[in-house]
C-alpha cells in the first residue's frame, strides 16, 4: 500500500466486491492508520509507524476481503446442476 514515500489507501489500492459492502469501510480505515502515522511522524518525527503502515492495515482488508467473498458466495449461488443449452 506504499511504495517507498508514496501512500495509497481505499480503492487505488484494494477493490471488493459491492456484495460485502465494505470498500468505504476500509477506505476510511486506511485514512485513519495513515493519519496517525502521520501525526506521529510531525508531533514525534518517528518514522516507525509510516514504515509499517502496509502492515497494520493488511489485517482489516483481509478480513473484509473473505467478509466480501463470503457474502458473494452466499449472495450469488451457481447451480451448476442445469444443463444450459448456450449455442443460440
Amino acid at each position: 500500500m506504499q511504495y517507498k514515500r508514496l501512500f495509497f489507501a481505499g480503492d487505488a489500492v484494494h477493490i471488493l466486491p459491492p456484495t460485502g459492502a465494505k470498500d468505504l469501510n476500509t477506505a476510511v480505515k486506511d485514512v485513519q492508520v495513515l493519519a496517525r502515522a502521520f501525526d506521529d511522524y510531525y508531533d514525534n518525527d518517528r518514522l516507525d509507524k509510516l514504515n509499517n503502515y502496509t502492515t497494520s492495515c493488511l489485517t482489516h482488508i483481509w478480513q473484509a476481503q473473505e467478509f466480501g467473498i463470503y457474502m458473494t458466495s452466499l449472495l450469488h449461488k451457481m447451480d451448476i446442476s442445469t444443463n444450459c443449452d448456450c449455442s443460440n
